[in-house]
């Protein structure tokens, strides 16, 4: 007698993919972190990011094997153009229902309770959990194909400064650079390397003790993404303004180094480490 085969609905998640490399990143680990333990198929949308004006915050995940990130058993699947053209017009529905966060998320983990059949994932997803559970070396792995690194010698801290979008340095952040500063030089540091997304407003108008030599090499300006945050890691020190890039070059770093990060705008004087 022959058998019949049961069509069986697998539950099925799709990531509302956004923002720059960095928000890139933590999006698309917590959607390897929920697709595991929570036991869907994870599919990526990105036709948002295809449309950006901004070419610098164009899905620049596809250049690496981003697919380290994912179980093997349940690998993501990626919309074609035309799936994302109908899926955009789905957007525009009211769905509402359908659109789950992070707490929504964490809600069905705690309570043991299952995912809807059919749901889209949306939210920043910035928390360390997510890159932590994907490991360092798994991170390098995914992130080390096409890309350049500059080939001059370093310093051993580096400045990476988030401006545009923010406005120039705050009050705070600036006493807080200052005062980092004045213990680099007291450590015995003379040189910095800055990095920015702005650099034109920021040249001139980084408060640092006097001493120690502010470094704005051309061709940090000239960095795509998965460029700067390959360099961010190589540094021994990582003082940030808490920008999601420096964020994920710590995460990278400590798979070849102990890296110290330090974010500004979380900045104690009490805490610091060094």
């Amino acid at each position: 007698m022959k058998k019949t085969k049961i069509l069986r609905l697998r539950r099925t998640g799709v990531l509302h993919i956004r923002g720059g490399l960095g928000n890139q990143l933590f999006q698309l680990s917590a959607l390897s972190y929920y697709s595991k333990y929570l036991k869907f198929q994870p599919i990526i949308y990105d036709f948002d990011l295809t449309l950006s004006q901004r070419d610098r915050y164009f899905p620049q995940y596809q250049n690496f094997n981003f697919k380290n990130f994912f179980d093997a058993s349940c690998p993501p699947i990626i919309m074609t153009k035309f799936q994302g053209f109908l899926f955009r017009q789905f957007l525009k529905l009211p769905i509402q229902g359908l659109i789950l966060d992070i707490q929504d998320m964490d809600d069905l983990l705690v309570n043991g309770k299952k995912p809807p059949y059919f749901f889209i994932l949306r939210g920043s997803f910035e928390e360390d959990r997510f890159p932590l559970e994907i490991g360092a070396f798994e991170i390098s792995r995914a992130l080390s194909t096409n890309v350049q690194l500059p080939t001059k010698e370093l310093s051993e801290v580096a400045i990476h400064i988030r401006v545009s979008g923010y406005g120039e340095l705050s009050v705070s952040e600036r006493r807080a650079l200052y005062r980092v500063s004045e213990r680099l030089i007291y450590l015995g540091h003379k040189r910095i390397d800055i990095y920015s997304d702005d650099v034109p407003t920021l040249v001139g108008k980084v408060p640092l003790k006097e001493g120690l030599i502010a470094n704005w090499p051309e061709e940090h300006s000239q960095l795509s993404p998965p460029e700067l945050l390959r360099a961010l890691a190589r540094y021994n020190i990582l003082v940030s303004n808490g920008s999601s890039i420096s964020r994920w070059a710590n995460y990278l770093a400590s798979a070849s180094k102990n890296q110290i990060f330090i974010n500004i705008k979380k900045f104690d004087t009490s805490e610091m480490p060094f």
